[in-house]
């Protein structure tokens, strides 16, 4: 028997972005048998000459498809650059980046130490869980970023008043 994944954590995230990228047939046996052949060793044209036992027992296999994905499940420890270090050109090419659900495995190697393939071949699982440490992670850059320009704003509005109240005082 080929091999056919049994849950979300044994999908590596290349599979994961087929699946999502996919233009699956509206009938349910059909999208039944894409799945399969997209989730397992077996192609199409093999999937559609199996007795009908065999494949019941290969899409119970893949029932796991129906369920969320659970990506706390990760053992998997990130190791993300501090946002602090990129550069604007490197935001600005993360920002371009983000927009597609194909381009996870991209952003996370640039925010990461792992390249695009290695990161493609991990688990869906992992891959889920990066890119929403990495997503906690701007958000908190964001906000002590916009704190620090409202501080810096407000620092500079109240110099100037007090500038402008010193030279009243003199005069």
């Amino acid at each position: 028997m080929k091999n056919i994944y049994a849950s979300w954590s044994e999908v590596p995230t290349h599979k994961f972005t087929e699946i999502a990228n996919y233009k699956f047939a509206k009938d349910e046996l059909t999208k039944e048998i894409q799945t399969l052949s997209i989730l397992s060793d077996y192609t199409i044209e093999e999937i559609e000459k199996m007795k009908p036992a065999q494949f019941k027992s290969a899409i119970n296999k893949i029932s796991f498809f129906e369920s969320e994905i659970d990506h706390t499940q990760s053992k998997f420890k990130w190791n993300l650059k501090k946002l602090e270090d990129i550069t604007m050109d490197d935001f600005i090419s993360y920002e371009k980046l983000r927009g597609e659900k194909e381009n996870i495995a991209e952003i996370l190697s640039f925010m990461s130490v792992l390249s695009v393939e290695e990161i493609k071949n991990m688990s869906i699982v992992d891959t889920l869980n990066g890119f929403f440490l990495l997503k906690k992670h701007l958000k908190r850059f964001i906000q002590s970023s916009l704190i620090s320009s409202m501080a810096k704003t407000m620092k500079l509005i109240l110099k100037e008043k007090l500038q402008f109240w010193k030279k009243k005082k003199l005069k």
